[in-house]
């Protein structure tokens, strides 16, 4: 079938009279024509590019060849990622950042705290990550449940890096418990969670301050 469409094409190209070819004409005849047996149209190409604030990421080989990989946001110099939140709407957040777990949202997340009434969320993250030559982002995620207000989405500042004792639940159900880097008891939440760096939650930041997209049909 693809060798027919293209014989079709080349006759219709060579059959054309001067007249009715400039001088580009026929290689973007040609172009078309390789677009069409393919079953790509010039409206199926990606759209995406950088705005005002967000800036494309791309990844480009030594033979020129590019890739849309995701965003930075520029006012902000991280990287962020597209999250649904509570309210519905999609937001770009820090990534790679910290997390806090969010037990509300699912309740057999493990999560840690900087006392023994596990009232005061730790939030952590593996050591010396790095993804594609960016650090960590100075904030802190917490992801929520989609499409409720019951356990939204936040965003928090960076707070101090928490050394020593922590206290940890392993599921909202569970009871606090307390973990001592220095005394390891193999517990499943010191297990789960030993390795991570852990730090304080800093100030929440609003979620207005990160870019939000839209969604349309063209």
């Amino acid at each position: 079938m693809k060798k027919l469409t293209l014989l079709a094409v080349a006759v219709l190209v060579a059959c054309g009279t001067s007249a009715d070819q400039g001088p580009d004409d026929g290689a973007a005849t040609a172009a078309d024509a390789h677009a069409a047996v393919d079953g790509i149209g010039a409206s199926s190409f990606s759209i995406a590019r950088s705005g005002a604030r967000l800036k494309m990421r791309v990844a480009t080989t030594a033979d020129g060849s590019k890739e849309f990989i995701g965003w930075h946001d520029a006012t902000l110099n991280v990287l962020c990622s597209f999250t649904v939140m509570a309210d519905g709407r999609s937001r770009c957040l820090p990534a790679p950042a910290a997390t806090v777990a969010n037990q509300a949202a699912s309740a057999n997340t493990i999560a840690l705290f900087s006392d023994s009434g596990c009232s005061q969320p730790l939030a952590s993250r593996t050591p010396a990550c790095t993804t594609w030559g960016y650090p960590y982002a100075d904030f802190i995620v917490q992801h929520g449940q989609v499409c409720t207000t019951s356990a939204p989405a936040k965003v928090y500042q960076l707070g101090a890096r928490h050394f020593g004792v922590y206290w940890c639940k392993a599921s909202q159900s569970a009871t606090c418990a307390m973990i001592d880097p220095n005394n390891p008891n193999g517990s499943f939440c010191e297990t789960q969670a030993g390795g991570l760096e852990r730090f304080a939650l800093g100030p929440e930041v609003p979620l207005a301050d990160f870019v939000e997209r839209t969604f349309s049909v063209e």
